[in-house]
Formats: C-alpha cells, sequence, structure tokens
C-alpha cells in the first residue's frame, strides 16, 4: 500500500512538473512573442496614421497648385525677371487710351540695387534705404515706403489724402544682388480727371509702379486738350540673376529717353 502511494504521489509530482516545464519553455515564450507582435502592430498603426495624414496634406497642396501657379505668373507679371520694359510700354499705351490722356514722352534711368528700409524701434521706416534720413547714395527705397504725390490741384478740386504707410516688411530672400529698381519719369497732358485716373491705373496695373512723385501744372499750351501738363515720376521693379560666381551686386541697366512726335 505505501508502495501505491510513493508512486502515486511520483506521479503527481511529474505530471506537475511537466506542466510547469510546458509553461517555461513552451507557453511563456509564446506569449511574450505575441505581445511583442502586437506592440508592433500598434506602433505600426500609428505611423500609418501619420503617413496618411501627410498624405491627405500633400492631396490638398497638390489640388491648390492651380490656384499657386496663376499666383506665380500674376506675380511675376508684376515683378518680373528682367527689365521687361515693352511691356510695361505697351501696358502704358493701353492706359493712355483708356483713360483718355495724351503721351509726351517717358524718361528711364540706370537701374538702382534695392537697399531694404529698416524699421527701427519705434516702427518707423529708417536705417540704409533711399529716402530715409541716413540713407546711402544709389540705393532704392522699398515699394512699402511710397511718398504722398504732389500736385497742383485743378480749380474748385482738390485730391484725395492718401492713407498713412504700412509699415516696411523686409525679407532674407530681397537683396541687393536678385532685386533692382529702374527709375521712370512718364509726360502727359489731358483734363484733370484724366490725369488722376491715369495715376491711379498705373498704380493699380499689372506691373509694379511705385509713384514717388506726381506734378500737374496748367499748361502754357492752348492745343493741349483738358489744359494741363502732368509729369508722374515712380519705380519699376525687377528681378534679376547673378552669377553666383560674381558675388557682386546686380548690374544697373541703362537708361533713355522717348518722346512723342509732334
Amino acid at each position: 500500500m505505501k508502495s501505491t502511494n510513493i508512486w502515486l504521489i511520483g506521479a503527481v509530482v511529474l505530471a506537475v512538473a511537466i506542466v510547469v516545464g510546458g509553461w517555461f519553455v513552451g507557453i511563456q515564450p509564446q506569449l511574450g512573442a505575441t505581445a511583442s507582435a502586437e506592440l508592433q502592430r500598434v506602433q505600426v498603426d500609428a505611423e500609418n496614421v501619420q503617413h496618411q495624414a501627410e498624405l491627405d496634406k500633400l492631396k490638398a497642396d497638390y489640388g491648390q497648385l492651380p490656384a499657386l501657379k496663376a499666383d506665380l505668373a500674376a506675380l511675376r507679371e508684376s515683378v518680373p525677371a528682367g527689365s521687361e520694359l515693352p511691356a510695361f510700354v505697351d501696358q502704358l499705351n493701353a492706359l493712355y487710351v483708356s483713360t483718355g490722356v495724351s503721351f509726351v514722352g517717358y524718361t528711364t534711368a540706370a537701374a538702382q540695387p534695392y537697399a531694404p528700409v529698416q524699421p527701427t524701434a519705434s516702427g518707423s521706416a529708417g536705417g540704409s534705404s533711399g529716402g530715409s534720413s541716413g540713407s546711402s547714395s544709389g540705393s532704392t527705397p522699398a515699394p512699402t515706403a511710397t511718398p504722398a504725390p504732389t500736385a497742383t490741384p485743378a480749380p474748385g478740386a482738390a485730391p484725395a489724402t492718401p492713407p498713412a504707410g504700412a509699415p516696411p516688411v523686409a525679407n532674407s530672400l530681397v537683396t541687393d544682388k536678385n532685386f533692382v529698381a529702374t527709375p521712370l519719369t512718364v509726360n502727359i497732358q489731358g483734363p484733370y480727371a484724366n490725369i488722376l485716373a491715369f495715376v491711379k491705373g498705373v498704380q493699380t496695373g499689372k506691373r509694379l509702379f511705385l509713384v514717388t512723385n506726381l506734378q500737374i501744372t496748367k499748361s502754357t499750351d492752348a492745343s493741349v486738350p483738358g489744359g494741363f501738363d502732368a509729369t508722374v515720376t515712380g519705380l519699376i521693379y525687377s528681378m534679376v540673376e547673378t552669377p553666383a560666381a560674381s558675388g557682386g551686386t546686380a548690374a544697373p541697366q541703362s537708361g533713355g529717353t522717348v518722346t512723342a512726335s509732334k
């Protein structure tokens, strides 16, 4: 009887040993591998969600590509690569006709390398820009620094006071090596209201034109329709390519004068 009990106890101990050994040898490694695989799955799912968000953003950006290309084309007309003076002259010719003024002539000077306007602590323009105190010779004003045009008002009429200019905006991508301003003066004749319409048109046309001075005087020529002479002075802007090896400033463009034949 005692021998049977011993064998029974031994069988139970052996069965327990087999179960425990099976746990450590077979089941526990499988559970660990399952947990590791689950963790990797969660990480992959998180990466897939991030990649899907990036893909959705790229798809949305691609959908805006036609609008961005249209904006770029308009900006290239406003500030072209190179002077593109013939295209600007075509714009002026169309404006002469639409506003009913007579063309007298225009004059261009050599292009000037751009000098950005540096805002002071008080927010006003200062530094090395043209048209402000402490300016360097040959520098050009920023497009946002627009002086108020001066004009001789017509009898019984007064030009509207322009709003105060916005503070200057600086961009490190725009430098004197890739951006120039070409001074240009346009002489026209016609009625006072037509001259003002021309000035508004030239400032709001496709090509960026900064009016720096406007002079309107009563004409002494009796044959002038409307009886006023006007001189519109301003700047047109251009992007230029500078050879990487030279590292110099943009080469100025030559000026010239065109007058209408009488």
